[in-house]
């Protein structure tokens, strides 16, 4: 299921900056929004497989966004977009 994660987060990344190279607000709200598929397919997904208490649930979100934001910022980090 990792490796999975891993080319979803991959493919994601990749066409983030191909739509910020053609602009970079394209970048950003494609971004957004593939990103947030992702986390309700994951989410919905997952609600079906466990059944998880509120409390749970709550700590998955903060693992999750801690998560997306240590990606976005390693990706960021170690491959930038050509902007003009």
């Amino acid at each position: 299921m990792a490796a999975a994660n891993v080319a979803v987060g991959v493919g994601l990344v990749l066409v983030g900056y191909r739509l910020m190279e053609r602009r970079v607000a394209y970048g950003s709200v494609g971004g957004l929004l593939l990103g947030g598929a992702v986390v309700y397919a994951e989410a919905t997904v997952g609600a079906r497989l466990f059944d998880l208490t509120f409390h749970e649930k709550r700590l998955l979100v903060v693992v999750a966004g801690v998560g997306a934001a240590l990606g976005l910022v390693g990706a960021l980090s170690v491959v930038r977009p050509e902007l003009e």
